[in-house]
Formats: C-alpha cells, structure tokens, sequence
C-alpha cells in the first residue's frame, strides 16, 4: 500500500542523496540489507550504553500513541513492519 504523499517524499529523498537509492549504505550492496536498522539499532546501543531496543520497539511504541491520540486500531496496525491481525 502506497500514498501520494509517501512517493513523492521517497522520490525526493532519493534525489536530493543523488545517490541510486533512498537509504544508502557505503557497502558493496550500495543499499541497506533487509537487517540494517536492527544491526544499526545494536550498534547504536552498544556505543550508548543504552538498554536494549529494536526496531520493533520502535514500532510498538508508534502504534500505542497512535492509538493513544484516536487513530483507530485497524489503521495503526498498518504501521510498517506489523502483520495485519484476522
């Protein structure tokens, strides 16, 4: 599922890089690899001294203040990463 408004700020991201993808990596792929927030998020807590977290976390938490503020829970399940529940 796409929007308008997502597009158009992908295609701006990956134009104003000037780079051939939207989140690139300095590795040879030229792009993130499917785990690069998580290996990124580990790294991060190591260098931090910060207690653990994931991306999920992150997720999680999006989608308890979107509930929080009204959002109905059908469309903050659609939050990335999550599966849609039957």
């Amino acid at each position: 599922m796409s929007s308008p408004l997502g597009m158009e700020t992908l295609r701006a991201a990956k134009t104003l890089g000037g780079r051939k993808y939207v989140f690139p990596t300095s590795r040879a792929t030229g792009h993130l690899l499917y785990n690069g927030m998580t290996q990124a998020a580990r790294r991060l807590v190591r260098r931090l001294k910060m207690d653990r977290w994931t991306p999920h976390d992150l997720r999680r938490t999006a989608s308890t203040h979107m509930t929080a503020i009204g959002i109905d829970r059908h469309v903050s399940d659609f939050t990335p990463g999550w599966h849609q529940r039957s």
